[in-house]
This record gives structure tokens, C-alpha cells and sequence, in this order.
């Protein structure tokens, strides 16, 4: 006669074998597993609780066929014990198709939890079966198999993760093979994601998703991408648009030049100012010849590009850029020159705020302060009168320049004033002043209230190379589906793949 599962539980862990009423006690879960009623949420609750005991009472229930299945499938999953990976394995459906019967959906849903619990196991000797359920499973089933692949990363699925990213019929699955790609490490995926940089389908693009995985690849895919700015791709030079025509002038120099850009390959920034200086001969000259509005465009990518590497050679191109009068020129200089950290060009930039738009002289001012010191607070105020825009919300920055200076303590205050342009320029500070004792505090200050703070701590602390990675994952799942800090997350995502990296 079979034994209660909570009895036997009692008996392997020593403890009182009365029925449990405690349900936050794992005994108390395991005990309602035996309920049909009960058995779903037990099942849930002993995932939470991911007490490594429970892994046999689980598996008891897993191996029975059941509605149940999916469930405890997931939940060997948050067990974290290998020793279930063949179990699981041994269960995976290769036949059950795209049946709309229930018993069809169960058993999908049970490959796809199988698949998700394999990930987070990081099972290595499940890809090859996961590869099979590939070629069988219903769509739905796919996409989750398509992840787990990346997380499991073993190389054995890069051929057939890029297969799905170039050849796939069903975008969507290409996107996730894509981001799967970019899980997986593997460089040998690096000419299939520079191309799907470029590819796109009627209404859909695989840029971002490329990109990100790009960066996931880490520096060894340089080469690659210089080729690319150079113009030496041959596959990504036969690429043409869903229209028929030909990637828009400046686009693939753009795209090529982002991604180095991010992973800070130095390297390339010669060629990446060589391909700005003559795109922005062309946007001089547009009201004599007329240019495509990807001109301008490729110019403020390849901007944040060169601030993204954060060398001084950039400077001056810049600020040459930053004297421009277009408004959406300026800025991306003007950023570029902030993230570089470029002091020295403050002055210019106080000039610059008194020339072009309201929107264009504001920016210029905006920069001045988030480089400048105490000594440039004459010449700020002096902007005063001729400025529609108010300096005094802008000088509070040299105002905390003027107490703190240099002293990397008195910034590491300034993280929590009440003003946030203050805090702003702190996060800022710390960084160009490589306070690694301020690791802690820039961390903290990634969850600011405010995106523009958020943005400084999370370039700081990309300069300092440094950031607990757990805590900043935490903040990102926290904040990644609110929109007022899209960009914030975006950046926040990138600094996590290249600490990721750098470990």
C-alpha cells in the first residue's frame, strides 16, 4: 500500500509527522499534493519555496499524466536539482503536434514547461532533444524552446538557432531566436546577427533585438562589425529592403557603428568620425543638394556611438557638431560630449546656448552645467538675459560644483538631494572621477525617481566597470515595463551584458 507522500516527507526530514497546518511550511504543500483539488497551487507553492527536499514528492506527481503536469514541470525547475534533468528529458512529447484536443494542449503546455524548467537548470545535455522537439512541436511550444536553448548554452544549438533568426517564416520566432542567440554567447553567431541588423520584413524590424545580442557577443566579434562600417560585408551589401531598394544612405554605417559604440571598441573610432565628418558635409550642404533624411539620422547614432566610447580623440568633432543649430544634431553631440566626460568643452558649449532655437540654445546650457565647474558659474549667469529659458533650474549643477569640487564624498551625498538635476551631475562626477568606492551608492541610485538620474549612475558606473550585477538585475525586472524610463532600462540592460561579460 503506497505511503502518504506527506508521511514519507515527515520521515526523511526528521520532523513531526502529525498532519501539517503551517502553509508556509513546505510539509504543509506537500501533504495537499495528494488533493486533487489542492494539487495546482501546492505544486505552485513548493516552486516559491524551492525547498531542494520536496524534489521527489514533485517528481512523483510529474511522471503521472495528468492536468497537473505542466505545473510540476515548471516546479522541478525552481527545485534547481539536476538530478531531474533525465526525468525530464524522458518526458518531452515529440508527437504531440498542434492537436486542439485537451489532451493535446496539455501535453504542449507540458513540453514547454519541460523546456523552461531544462533552462533553469541549464541542462547542457538536453539541447539535442530540444533540437528534435524543434522540428515537431506547435508554435507556441517553439518560442520557449527557442529560449531555453539560449539559456542552456551549449553551442550545439547555434546552428539551428540561426537557421530559425535568417530563414524562418514566422517573425516572431526569428526575434526570439535572435535574443536567444545573444543568451547563448556562441561567436559563431556573430555574420548571422550583423546581418539581421539590416534585414526587415514588411512592418517589422530586427534591429534592436540584434543589436542587444551583438552586444551579448562581446568584443571578439569586432572585427566583424569594423568590416561592416568599412563597407565590407559583402552580405549585408546584397541586402535589399521589403520595397525593393537598397539600405538608406548612412544605415549601415550607423547600425555597425552603435553596436562598437556599446562594447567600447575603441579601435573603430577612427573610421567612425572618418564616416561623420562625410555624412555631415552632406547635412551642410542640404539646402544646395537635397539629401535623404537618413543622413541626419546615421549622424546622431554614430554620435552616441563616440560618446558611448568615452575617449577624448572624439572631442573635437563633437563639438563642431555641437555648434550646429539643429536641434536634434546638438543633442546627440552634446550628450556624446557629456558621456565622454568632455570638461573642457564647457566653455564652447555656454557660446553655443546663445545661438539657434530656444530648444537648441536650452540643450547647450543643459550640457554646460552637466560638464562644468564652479568657475563657469559667472559665465552661465551672464546667459541670463538673453535666454528665454530660465538658468537658475540649470545652475543648480555648478552651484553642488562649487561645494564639492573634487571630493568624490561630497558627490556620493549629492546622490540623494532633493533636487534631481543635483543628483544628475553627482552620478556624473563620480564617474569621471572613477570613485569606485561610490560602486555602492550608483547602484542604488540606477532606481532613481527620474530617468536622466538613472541614465548618469548607469554611465558611471559603465566607466567604473564595475555594479553588484544581482542588484542591478533586480532593478531592471522592477522597471523594465514602465515607459517612462524606456531608455533608462535600455541602457541598464546593456550595462548588465557587459558586466556579464567582463566576469
Amino acid at each position: 500500500m503506497r505511503l502518504n507522500l506527506s508521511i514519507i516527507f515527515c520521515l526523511l526530514t526528521f520532523i513531526n509527522c502529525s498532519t501539517p497546518t503551517d502553509p508556509t511550511s513546505a510539509e504543509y504543500w506537500v501533504d495537499k499534493l495528494d488533493d486533487k483539488q489542492t494539487r495546482e497551487q501546492a505544486l505552485k507553492e513548493l516552486g516559491k519555496m524551492a525547498d531542494p527536499k520536496t524534489v521527489d514528492a514533485v517528481l512523483e506527481w510529474f511522471k503521472k499524466e495528468g492536468a497537473w503536469q505542466p505545473t510540476a514541470a515548471y516546479t522541478l525547475g525552481q527545485l534547481g536539482q539536476n538530478r531531474v534533468t533525465n526525468e525530464l528529458i524522458a518526458q518531452i512529447d515529440y508527437a504531440v503536434g498542434s492537436g486542439r484536443d485537451r489532451k493535446s494542449q496539455i501535453k504542449n503546455r507540458t513540453n514547454m514547461n519541460i523546456a523552461r524548467a531544462l533552462a533553469m537548470l541549464q541542462a547542457k545535455e538536453a539541447a539535442q532533444p530540444l533540437i528534435n522537439l524543434l522540428a515537431t512541436a506547435a508554435p507556441a511550444a517553439k518560442e520557449q524552446i527557442i529560449r531555453a536553448l539560449g539559456k542552456i548554452k551549449n553551442p550545439t544549438a547555434a546552428d539551428s538557432l540561426i537557421q530559425i533568426a535568417l530563414y524562418d517564416a514566422e517573425p516572431f520566432l526569428r526575434k526570439t531566436a535572435i535574443q536567444a542567440l545573444g543568451d547563448l554567447g556562441d561567436p559563431k553567431a556573430a555574420d548571422a546577427l550583423i546581418e539581421m541588423l539590416y534585414v526587415e520584413v514588411p512592418g517589422i524590424s530586427f534591429y534592436n533585438e540584434a543589436r542587444f545580442s551583438l552586444v551579448q557577443l562581446g568584443q571578439s566579434i569586432a572585427p566583424k562589425l569594423i568590416d561592416t562600417l568599412n563597407r565590407k560585408n559583402e552580405t549585408v551589401e546584397k541586402i535589399r529592403l521589403p520595397s525593393g531598394g537598397q539600405i538608406a544612405e548612412g544605415a549601415i554605417e550607423a547600425k555597425a557603428g552603435v553596436v562598437l559604440g556599446l562594447l567600447h571598441v575603441t579601435q573603430a573610432e577612427a573610421d567612425i568620425i572618418k564616416v561623420i565628418n562625410t555624412l555631415y558635409r552632406k547635412f551642410e550642404q542640404r539646402t544646395r543638394v537635397p539629401i535623404f533624411a537618413s543622413i541626419p539620422g546615421a549622424i546622431i547614432e554614430l554620435c552616441f556611438a563616440l560618446g558611448n566610447m568615452g575617449t577624448t580623440t572624439s572631442i573635437k568633432t563633437l563639438e563642431r557638431l555641437a555648434a550646429d543649430t539643429d536641434f536634434n544634431i546638438r543633442q546627440a553631440a552634446v550628450e556624446a560630449l557629456v558621456e565622454t566626460g568632455a570638461k573642457d568643452s564647457t566653455t564652447k558649449l555656454i557660446a553655443y546656448a546663445l545661438k539657434g532655437d530656444d530648444a537648441a540654445k536650452k540643450i547647450a546650457l543643459v550640457g554646460a552645467t552637466q560638464l562644468g565647474n564652479a568657475q563657469n558659474l559667472g559665465d552661465v549667469d551672464r546667459l541670463a538675459s538673453a535666454l528665454k529659458t530660465s538658468v537658475e533650474k540649470e545652475r543648480v549643477r555648478l552651484i553642488a560644483a562649487q561645494e564639492c569640487g573634487t571630493k568624490a564624498q561630497c558627490w556620493q551625498t549629492k546622490l540623494v538631494d532633493p533636487n534631481y538635476r543635483v543628483r544628475e551631475k553627482a552620478a556624473l562626477e563620480l564617474g569621471w572621477l572613477k570613485a569606485n568606492d561610490a560602486q555602492e551608492a550608483l547602484v542604488k541610485t540606477v532606481g532613481d525617481e527620474q530617468a536622466a538620474v538613472r541614465i548618469a549612475a548607469i554611465q558611471s558606473l559603465s566607466r567604473l566597470k564595475k555594479g553588484d550585477l544581482q542588484k542591478l538585475k533586480t532593478i531592471y525586472k522592477a522597471s523594465k515595463s514602465k515607459i517612462e524610463f524606456n531608455r533608462a532600462n535600455h541602457a541598464l540592460k546593456r550595462l548588465i551584458a557587459l558586466l556579464e561579460n567582463a566576469a
